[in-house]
C-alpha cells in the first residue's frame, strides 16, 4: 500500500529533516522528469518549463504535471490527467523514493511532530496497519473526510478510540480546480481535536528532551 503520515508541529528546520526532505525533493524532480518523458512517447507534450512554472517554490509532483497537462489541452481538469496518466495504474506513472510508513512516523516524533494517519481506507488491511503504525508512535488518524461516508466515519472513529489515536481530518486540499473539489476549511473534524494535537506534541517533545535511559 501507499500510505501517508502527516506530521504535525514538527521543527521542521532540523538539519537531519531538513537532509532527509532534500533528497526526497531530488527524488520527486527525477520521478517527474521520468513521467514527463512517458508522457512524450505516448504524444502528450508536455514543457518541462511549464511543469516547473506551476510548482513555482515548492517541491515538483504530479499536480504540476496535471496542470501543465490541461494548460497544454490535453486534459479538461487535473483529476482527468491523473485517472488516465499519472494515477497508480496510469500510463505515464512511475515509483518515487519512499521511507516505508513506519519509518515516517518515527521521523516525525524525532523532530518533535505528531504523526497521523490520512487516508487510512487507502490500506488494504486496515486493521493491521492502524495497529503496526500505532506500535511505531502513530498518534492520531483521519477520521473526517469529503469522500467518507456515515457508515465510514463511524467505523473509523470507533477504530480511532480503540486504538487510542486522535480523530483528524480535513478537506485535503490541493488547490488544482477539479470540479467539486472541497474546499479548506468546509470540513474537519472536532473542534478539540486541535487541543488534543497541541497536547500531543507538547508530550512528544517533553519526551525527546528527555529521553529514558536504555536498559
Amino acid at each position: 500500500d501507499e500510505v501517508h503520515v502527516l506530521g504535525y508541529f514538527l521543527e521542521y528546520q532540523d538539519p537531519e529533516f531538513q537532509a532527509q526532505l532534500l533528497e526526497f525533493r531530488r527524488g520527486r524532480v527525477d520521478r517527474a522528469q521520468m513521467m514527463v518523458g512517458k508522457l512524450d512517447t505516448l504524444g502528450v507534450h508536455v514543457e518541462w518549463e511549464r511543469v516547473m512554472h506551476f510548482a513555482g517554490d515548492g517541491t515538483v509532483g504530479r499536480p504540476h504535471i496535471a496542470l501543465a497537462m490541461v494548460e497544454a489541452g490535453y486534459c479538461k481538469e487535473p483529476k482527468d490527467a491523473f485517472d488516465e496518466y499519472l494515477g497508480r495504474n496510469g500510463l505515464a506513472y512511475a515509483e518515487r523514493p519512499k521511507m516505508t510508513p513506519a519509518e515516517g512516523v518515527e521521523m516525525i516524533k524525532k523532530v518533535g511532530g505528531v504523526p497521523v494517519l490520512a487516508h487510512p481506507t487507502f490500506m488494504n488491511d486496515l486493521e493491521a496497519g492502524i495497529s503496526s503504525l500505532k506500535q511505531a508512535g502513530l498518534l492520531g488518524m483521519e477520521v473526517y473526510y469529503a469522500q467518507y461516508d456515515d457508515d465510514t466515519v463511524r467505523h473509523l472513529a470507533r477504530l480511532a478510540r480503540e486504538y487510542d489515536l486522535i480523530p483528524c481530518g480535513g478537506s485535503d486540499y490541493h488547490g488544482l480546480g477539479n470540479s467539486g473539489e472541497t474546499l479548506p476549511g468546509t470540513l474537519g473534524p472536532p473542534e478539540e481535536t486541535v487541543k488534543l494535537l497541541e497536547d500531543a506534541a507538547a508530550k512528544v517533545k517533553l519526551e525527546n528532551s528527555n529521553p529514558r535511559p536504555i536498559d
